[in-house]
């Protein structure tokens, strides 16, 4: 068994539903999900934000901060859309089935950029427009949970 083997592996849920990692993609390809202080110059720096382990952690921690500690990975503006993103995602944990807790944050990466600024504005509002809704429903498909939230 190997790292293709379980990213082509069909996972069977016990509601009897069934997903590949390899139909997703993740936001690691795009992001730093630990602390880069050594790779970002703080003149660079536009936010900050805490470690970014799976789903799991997601659901616990926090995600933009006001305060440095030694999990804060420092935001670049290049990235900080990719961050909003997460920080938007996070909101929809609700819908998110238990079976993807391990995995990292996924993303559809064309269709995120089609929506960039309306990620950044949900956000920094912390307002979903209707196009973030439909978003994640495309997103997670069948496994998008609607009975919560």
């Amino acid at each position: 068994m190997d790292y293709e083997f379980i990213c082509n592996f069909s996972f069977k849920t016990c509601e009897g539903k069934t997903f590949k990692l390899n139909e997703f993609n993740f936001i690691s390809q795009y992001i730093d999900k630990y602390p880069n202080k050594n790779r970002v110059i703080e003149s660079k720096k536009v936010a900050m934000f805490y470690t970014l382990r799976d789903i799991n952690a997601l659901s616990r921690s926090k995600t933009f901060m006001q305060k440095e500690n030694t999990n804060t990975i420092y935001v670049t503006q290049e990235k900080y859309s990719l961050y909003c993103y997460v920080d938007v995602f996070k909101a929809f944990l609700p819908h998110i089935p238990y079976y993807f807790g391990n995995c990292d944050v996924m993303i559809d990466f064309k269709k995120f950029k089609a929506l960039e600024s309306c990620f950044v504005k949900a956000s920094e509002e912390k307002i979903l427009s209707p196009e973030i809704l439909q978003y994640f429903k495309d997103l997670l498909g069948v496994h998008y949970e609607n009975s919560k939230m």
